[in-house]
């Protein structure tokens, strides 16, 4: 049997085409091994997506006999006689400043309702009456003069 160049060059390339399908074959099947080992993903039903809560910025401002005190996100600062000082927590402010909270915050929640209360919300006047109802002012200019005396006292 005699082999010729023409013969050689054939078998060369069925032998090249074989090694090439048959690494194709090889590589494929480890893929697929792989995502047979992975885990399927568990699907979860009725269980709907959380959605964050909106950040909210708390803002309180106290005014006892001049002394101010401003809340702003657990943090406080106290203005007497001109001078301002911060405490990051209510636990920091001094037992005096405490005391004055507390008396304006039972003031307002407190089950006696014999005097007026008033608050400003977000630049909108809010002004709760002896019976524990709420009136809205825009502005400070649009309360009744005979509110603000009562308010004044």
């Amino acid at each position: 049997m005699i082999i010729n160049d023409w013969d050689i060059f054939t078998l060369l390339i069925v032998a090249i085409f074989f090694m090439v399908v048959l690494s194709w074959l090889i590589i494929s099947n480890r893929k697929i091994t792989r995502k047979a080992s992975q885990p399927a993903p568990v699907l979860q039903k009725n269980k709907k997506q959380e959605k964050p809560l909106p950040k909210i910025s708390i803002f309180e401002s106290f005014d006892y006999l001049g002394t101010k005190i401003y809340h702003n996100d657990g943090k406080y600062t106290v203005v007497e006689d001109d001078v301002s000082r911060n405490f990051s927590s209510l636990n920091q402010l001094p037992l005096k400043y405490r005391k004055m909270i507390q008396e304006m915050e039972s003031r307002n929640f407190s089950g006696q309702k014999k005097n007026y209360f008033m608050e400003n919300k977000n630049g909108k006047y809010s002004i709760t009456f002896p019976d524990g109802t709420t009136k809205n002012y825009k502005r400070y200019g649009d309360i009744p003069e005979r509110l603000k005396k009562i308010l004044a006292e």
